[in-house]
């Protein structure tokens, strides 16, 4: 498969979840819906990240940066061991 889709891990808390709510949760949806329809590879970084973050007792602020967005370093490299297993790269 040549084409991959990356379904993202936000979780929005606190005055973030206020603001915007879960508004990724149907963008992840229909990415998988996405995927299927084009038999495209999913990458799954939501439910990888929500089982790092459990397995670790994390909260979203240890693994995003200030803007709770974009991930850390440690969560950046987690992101990229996850999509190159998705590759079957590592």
């Amino acid at each position: 498969k040549k084409i991959s889709i990356i379904v993202p891990y936000s979780p929005f808390e606190g005055a973030a979840y206020g603001e915007f709510g879960d508004c990724l949760r149907p963008y992840a949806e229909k990415a998988r819906d996405a995927a299927a329809l084009m038999k495209c590879r999913v990458v799954p970084l939501d439910t990888a990240y929500e089982e790092f973050r459990n397995s670790r007792g994390l909260r979203s602020e240890q693994i995003l940066t200030y803007d709770g967005v974009h991930p850390t370093a440690e969560s950046g490299r987690f992101s990229a061991d996850v999509i190159l297993k998705s590759w079957k790269m590592i």
